[in-house]
């Protein structure tokens, strides 16, 4: 018994971390043609063992997939649903990074008629703060980088803000 639960142990942590790498992967990839999030969402909601970064990367998949379905309650159903499994992500970790940026992903290019946008500049000032002071946030390289370049591409942002985005860029690709 003790083998089987040590076997359990070490496996475990090896899946979430291959699942966590995928869905980082297919996350950035929503923007292009297709449904991705509906994959992306398909694939999580399988995991039983979430954690608060995962319940995130599944939130923001559902929420994403709403462009992907038909009719305007079903967008509005999955839009809802997967934005609540973000704010649940939140209370469970209001100081990861990872999961802010998520929820500023989602609410930056949430039409401002679903009411959800009410994070945007704390979330963005939180990591804007947090990427200045540790360069190592982020146990990932390309996820560092690839969360540089979406802030980047973030409207409404300052020149200061674009040259130290720029510069932290920068630095990623040396």
């Amino acid at each position: 018994m003790i083998h089987f639960l040590a076997v359990i142990f070490l496996v475990l942590p090896t899946e979430q971390s291959e699942l966590l790498n995928e869905a980082r992967k297919l996350y950035f990839r929503l923007d292009q043609p297709g449904c991705i999030s509906e994959e992306l969402f398909e694939i999580l909601q399988q995991n039983t063992k979430k954690t608060a970064v995962l319940l995130a990367y599944e939130g923001a998949a559902e929420a994403s997939s709403a462009g992907c379905a038909v009719f305007p309650l079903s967008k509005l159903k999955r839009f809802n649903h997967g934005k609540n499994k973000i704010e649940q992500a939140i209370r469970q970790d209001s100081l990861d990074a990872e999961i802010r940026f998520i929820r500023y992903s989602i609410q930056s290019r949430a039409p401002a008629f679903l009411g959800y946008t009410d994070a945007v500049e704390k979330d963005f000032a939180y990591l804007m703060h947090v990427l200045s002071q540790n360069q190592t946030l982020f146990d990932n390289a390309l996820l560092r980088k690839n969360i540089l370049s979406f802030l980047l591409q973030s409207s409404q942002i300052t020149d200061r803000q674009i040259a130290l985005l720029q510069e932290m860029l920068n630095t990623e690709t040396e």
